[in-house]
């Protein structure tokens, strides 16, 4: 007894436990018990017009056309069609009902009644579950005026083989809808164009039946296309022109052109099944020309024999102002010294803000500001035609002969569509190319860049005119980088006019000396020109080199205005092979002045003094006495230019004579009286010796040799000027 209780105890333990662990049991027929689905044509209000079908499946609980069972239950199917619809032949004997009727697996299929818009009968299997029927529906008259969804209600009494009510159900199906045919006309969003041009890709066009066999190919109905826009016609005959595409079987032939704004086409294959629909191809290829002074929009009237088309305008293009933007690309390492032959370039790349933004017959300019083409343009990308090169070879052009066919991006690239560059002995910085014409991309692009060869300096000293072997400045010139000289190359030196080489200048290379072979030899010519060949194995591979010339003298010729003294450098050396022999720099290493003009200075205390910016020394120094500043007599006369020789002392007499030109100055220590070409003048003080020179105030002596004389008294400072 307690054995028993004890297993009792167990299994309403488990009991308890299945009920928490398993979830709880739908009620009863909770799911679909049957599944429908239908299909349906589109018809007319009018006498046998076709059905679609309807289908019905068994569903979630178990419930067939036999029941609940495998097999012996019954299933009565009653067919009610909806207002407006009647059968066109009433299925009314068995054989009528069987030939509409399809089950899996096979049924017995019995008649039991029927009426005009109705059908009923039985569905049977004594062995095996029927899961699935399906209904043709037959042919409908339907009844004028009638219009929207033609519906069959499906009711289904399920009995099991005792003939227990099992299921009852009805579901209401489409399985015809009443439409009348339609056609509609549409066009893609509209291209936008430049303006004029020949063969112009503008938006497809589609025309759509709402419904199968709206057109007709029995009396072929038409489709015209005519373009409304003045200036604006179909391309010239033969064409080709737009072919059409359809679907669901509908179809047209070749287009007829009625004139130069109408093409015609006629359906040769209606649509089936579905309304079918055209689609006119007007975009992969050109068929429009435009006419210059066309603006605004381009429109197409899409007409039909087809009264279901109403006449539609479509705009199939608009005309607009192309919008640009202009890139570089490909630009690394492009990039050559001053005057350097034959360098390639970057790429242009030009994005268009629509297909077609060229101006048709435009022109597409390229100039570059610090170089010159090479050559014409070699190529043209697709839309283009290449020109020449003009403008001092500074320009190349480009022609637009299709701007459809123009590629968005479209790249002119740097090896294929423009010429290689002779970049400007002088220039620097970027290369740039400017971008204009009429085509209408404006604007410029940087395409490589022009690196320095060398720095280039000088000493400047000061060389008197109409006088020979005058000391000049020494020239250095300092590779920017390692191995960037042309060593192959020849190095030119051109003076100005009136300025010749006093001898042949000595060439350093690194530091050392080397000999060289002029090309011509440059003593008693403007110009010194050497062949880098000739200078040996003194380069440098693995730094910078630094050239000097040192031991530079000019003679200068009387013709040579007192000015800087400009030397060209220039020559391949600098340039690379084959580059400008142009000048590729200029440095300054001598002023000319003249022979007389003199510029001195004189500061009180020290013993220096400055000629023409030359600084001297004296063995006695300027004082100021009783007001006055005293200067030797004898530095001055050599700061306006006097010659040592043509200075006199008198110890007997005491008497310092000056000779300059034509000019005699003469005076006496202790005496005030100054002799100027023996004309005596007055003086308020007299010269004095001190230091072993002679003294006097500046300004005498100055004036009586022609000098203009000045005085700073905050830097104690007296100037002294000769013209």
């Amino acid at each position: 007894m307690g054995k028993s209780k004890k297993i009792v105890a167990i299994l309403v333990t488990l009991a308890v436990m299945v009920t928490l662990l398993v979830p709880m049991a739908v009620p009863a027929f909770a799911g679909d018990p049957f599944k429908y689905s239908s299909a349906y044509p589109i018809i007319t209000d009018a006498s046998n017009q076709p059905a679609g079908w309807f289908s019905i499946a068994a569903g979630d609980q178990n419930i067939t056309f036999n029941g609940q069972k495998p097999g012996g239950g019954t299933t009565y199917v009653t067919v009610d069609l909806s207002s407006g619809a009647k059968w066109n032949s009433e299925p009314n004997t068995n054989a009528a009902v069987q030939a509409l009727v399809t089950t899996s697996p096979a049924a017995t299929i019995t008649y039991v009644a029927s009426d005009s818009d109705s059908v009923q009968f039985t569905v049977y299997n004594a062995t095996a579950a029927v899961t699935q029927l399906v209904f043709d529906v037959p042919n409908l008259d339907i009844t004028s005026g009638t219009t929207g969804d033609v519906t069959a209600t499906v009711k289904l009494q399920v009995l099991d083989e005792d003939g227990n009510q099992v299921w009852t159900e009805s579901k209401t199906l489409v399985i015809a809808r009443i439409g009348a045919g339609a056609l509609t006309a549409t066009a893609a969003s509209a291209k936008k164009i430049s303006g004029a041009g020949l063969g112009v890709k503008v938006a497809d066009i589609t025309i759509e039946e709402n419904q199968p066999g709206v057109l007709s190919s029995t009396t072929p109905d038409t489709i015209t296309l005519t373009i409304a826009t003045p200036g604006v016609t179909w391309v010239a005959a033969p064409g080709p022109y737009p072919t059409a595409s359809g679907t669901a079987g509908l179809a047209v032939g070749p287009a007829t052109r009625t004139d130069d704004k109408t093409l015609t086409y006629t359906v040769t294959s209606p649509s089936s099944g579905i309304g079918g629909k055209l689609t006119f191809d007007l975009d992969s290829a050109g068929y429009l020309n435009v006419s210059p002074g066309v603006s605004g929009d381009i429109v197409i009237t899409v007409a039909s024999s087809n009264s279901k088309l109403s006449d539609t305008d479509l705009v199939v293009a608009t005309t607009t102002v192309g919008e640009f933007t202009i890139t570089a690309e490909d630009t690394k390492d492009r990039e050559g010294v001053p005057g350097q032959a034959g360098v390639i370039l970057g790429d242009i790349k030009i994005d268009q803000n629509f297909a077609g933004a060229f101006s048709n017959n435009g022109s597409l300019v390229f100039t570059l500001k610090n170089a010159k083409w090479t050559s014409n343009p070699p190529a043209a990308p697709a839309g283009f035609a290449a020109g020449t090169r003009y403008n001092d070879d500074r320009s190349i052009w480009f022609s637009v002969t299709n701007p459809t066919n123009i590629t968005d991006p479209v790249t002119f690239d740097g090896s294929t569509h423009l010429p290689t560059v002779n970049i400007d002995a002088n220039a620097s910085g970027d290369i740039v190319v400017e971008i204009s014409g009429t085509a209408g991309p404006n604007g410029e692009v940087v395409l490589g860049k022009v690196i320095p060869v060398a720095t280039f300096e000088a000493d400047k000293k000061n060389v008197n005119v109409n006088s020979l072997d005058q000391v000049a400045g020494d020239i250095k010139i300092t590779e920017a980088g390692k191995n960037l000289f042309n060593t192959n190359g020849t190095l030119k030196l051109t003076l100005p006019n009136g300025i010749y080489f006093s001898k042949n200048p000595t060439l350093y290379i690194n530091g050392e000396k080397v000999t060289v072979t002029w090309v011509a030899t440059p003593k008693g010519t403007n110009v010194a020109e050497v062949a880098a060949a000739t200078w040996g194995t003194k380069f440098s591979t693995v730094k910078a080199d630094v050239i000097e010339i040192k031991d530079i003298a000019y003679d200068v010729d009387s013709r040579f205005l007192a000015k800087d003294v400009t030397v060209e450098i220039s020559g391949t050396f600098l340039t690379k092979a084959g580059g400008s022999t142009s000048t590729v720099a200029t440095v300054t290493n001598a002023s000319g002045v003249s022979a007389t003009k003199r510029s001195a200075s004189f500061v009180i205390g020290s013993s220096t003094y400055t000629v023409n910016g030359t600084e001297y020394t004296m063995d006695v120094a300027a004082y100021v006495k009783d007001g006055r500043t005293y200067l030797p007599v004898r530095y001055v006369a050599y700061a306006l230019g006097v010659d040592p020789e043509n200075i006199f002392w008198d110890d007997a007499t005491q008497t310092v004579t000056v000779l300059k030109g034509t000019t005699a100055v003469q005076m006496t220590i202790g005496s005030n009286v100054l002799k100027v070409n023996g004309i005596s003048l007055t003086m308020d003080v007299a010269p004095e010796v001190a230091s072993g020179r002679t003294m006097l105030p500046f300004r005498f002596i100055a004036q009586a040799l022609g000098a203009s004389v000045g005085y700073d008294d905050a830097t104690q400072t007296v100037t002294m000027n000769l013209e």
